[in-house]
């Protein structure tokens, strides 16, 4: 069973925060901080947003409505493609995802300690690193399965 050790740790912090996110005054949901993290990093196209979170496009599709509806995103037409969109988050936005970071950090504070916290910061830095290379790759196997659709159209 340790094998599934890691697992068990981010489903239970997961629960944990859904929680939190439910019961405090947060007003974004953990999806909805996902998506707007990863929009933050840059300028994106929902079908980019579906293959990095692996979300279906309809998925993608609901929040990003949601997330829009509330003034955290915008959508901005692509001059190469008129049925394509780029989606940016906007200052609302941006305050949102700090607003939530902040309580959830909080939460964490709360429920583990600060040094727990703090020291869970500094191990986990080598896992970031990977998920940021998975994230990449992600990104250029959708680019090259794009190109490659697009070469035999």
């Amino acid at each position: 069973m340790e094998e599934n050790r890691l697992l068990r740790i981010v489903l239970y912090l997961h629960h944990r925060l859904e929680r939190v996110q439910r019961k405090g005054n947060l007003p974004v949901s953990l999806s909805q901080y996902r998506l707007l993290y990863m929009i933050q990093q840059g300028p994106a196209r929902s079908v980019e947003l579906a293959t990095a979170s692996g979300m279906t496009k309809p998925s993608i599709g609901a929040l990003v409505s949601q997330l829009e509806e509330r003034g955290w995103i915008e959508r901005r037409e692509l001059a190469a493609d008129k049925r394509a969109a780029s989606i940016r988050i906007t200052p609302a936005g941006r305050k949102a995802v700090t607003r939530f970071e902040v309580g959830m950090q909080e939460a964490l504070e709360q429920f583990l300690g600060e040094d727990a916290v703090q020291r869970a910061d500094e191990e986990l830095e080598w896992l970031l690193d990977v998920l940021q290379e998975r994230r990449s790759q992600a990104h250029v196997d959708w680019a090259l399965r794009k190109s490659v659709s697009s070469a035999e159209t």
